[in-house]
């Protein structure tokens, strides 16, 4: 599109909202700016020449030199130097995940998936390897509910998985981040080795080529991978939770006479 060439013309790092078109993140200083409008750039060319950006893009040139007199070990590999002497041990910059610009459908698979997590085995494995461990000791650990066993199942789930889902960001981190940024030699900020090691993680690339599904058949998405939390946490902030149960109540009544 010719508003994101304009925005990746200016800074090729850029992270464009995957929620709102309007919204870009600025590589340089992380901060976000929201346009006018879809199409207008006049906020971004503001933003870009304001004080506080042009001087982030200053303090990372110091970082990088202040990375250069050290040993010629990696960033990443070391937490410890990330920090500056003196400092009360707070990282120079933090990895930013994957996002937009390392793929561009990173945005479009968070959007159609509300799990926090991915890259674990299926949940009907998980559920089989559970059941199987707990009858081999079913003597002393007794009868599992399922209750119990369905928290077990997502323990794991958690436990195994392989990246972390940022809806907040429209972001995609490792499990096993490493939490500290690459820094390039004219500043610019990177994702850990182990977060891009994902672009070469085939369970990851599958998640992202498949299909965002139609919006019709949205409703038939499974319970298990719902989060109802999040919707009527949702319906809340846009103070509509009162009108869809008015619509719910509706419904029901509406029922009654078939029944």
């Amino acid at each position: 599109m010719r508003f994101r060439k304009k925005i990746t013309d200016d800074d090729r790092k850029a992270d464009f909202s995957y929620h709102d078109q309007r919204v870009v993140r600025c590589s340089r200083c992380l901060r976000t700016v929201t346009m006018r409008s879809a199409n207008d750039t006049e906020r971004w060319r503001e933003h870009r020449r304001s004080k506080r950006c042009v001087d982030a893009k200053g303090s990372q040139q110091f970082i990088t030199q202040f990375f250069r007199r050290g040993p010629p070990a990696p960033v990443e590999s070391s937490p410890a130097r990330t920090k500056r002497p003196g400092s009360s041990g707070t990282s120079a910059a933090a990895c930013p995940g994957l996002s937009f610009s390392q793929d561009a459908r990173i945005p479009d698979y968070l959007s159609r998936t509300v799990v926090p997590s991915g890259g674990a085995p299926r949940r009907d494995v998980l559920r089989l390897e559970i059941i199987r461990d707990h009858a081999r000791a079913r003597a002393t650990r007794g009868k599992l509910s399922q209750k119990q066993l369905t928290l077990r199942v997502l323990a794991q789930e958690r436990a195994q998985a392989k990246w972390l889902n940022h809806h907040t960001t429209g972001t995609v981190t490792a499990a096993k981040c490493q939490k500290v940024a690459r820094i390039s030699a004219n500043g610019d900020i990177s994702p850990c080795s182990e977060c891009t090691k994902l672009l070469r993680l085939k369970t990851f690339t599958n998640a992202l080529r498949k299909r965002r599904p139609k919006v019709e058949n949205a409703k038939y998405t499974p319970k298990a991978y719902r989060n109802p939390v999040a919707g009527e946490a949702y319906l809340r902030h846009r103070d509509v939770q009162g009108l869809m149960e008015m619509v719910r109540t509706a419904e029901q009544y509406k029922r009654c006479p078939q029944g």
